[in-house]
């Protein structure tokens, strides 16, 4: 699957390359991306901010906050199946949610705060 890495340690620095295309484990999804955003994260990375650059470990791909189509679900995963619409909130591991047809995606409070992101794949 292609996707934009930043590949040298230095403002630029950036391809587009072919990587292998991941496959979930246990409690695990892989949204197929239909469209991404670039956030100020990734310009920092791009710009090779140095608080940033100091927490890299190169390659890594940029455009983490993403829309898709859910393609595949690891064996543990309940709460989530193949075929739904989703986004996904840059800076949490465990942050799918379902995007009804023609709305947006929010975080609920919960997800905000921190109090038990587990429960949304379970």
């Amino acid at each position: 699957m292609l996707a934009m890495s930043k590949m040298q340690p230095a403002v630029g620095g950036v391809e587009i390359c072919e990587i292998a295309e991941p496959q979930p484990l246990a409690g695990e999804v892989r949204v197929k991306v239909a469209a991404t955003g670039m956030c100020g994260t990734d310009m920092h990375i791009y710009k090779w901010v140095p608080d940033i650059a100091r927490l890299m470990k190169l390659p890594v791909v940029l455009g983490h906050e993403i829309s898709g189509v859910v393609d595949a679900v690891g064996s543990s995963v309940r709460r989530v199946q193949v075929g739904p619409s989703e986004s996904g909130e840059p800076h949490s591991l465990r942050s799918l949610l379902p995007v009804p047809p023609g709305e947006g995606a929010h975080l609920p409070p919960d997800r905000l705060s921190g109090r038990d992101p587990q429960r949304w794949l379970r």
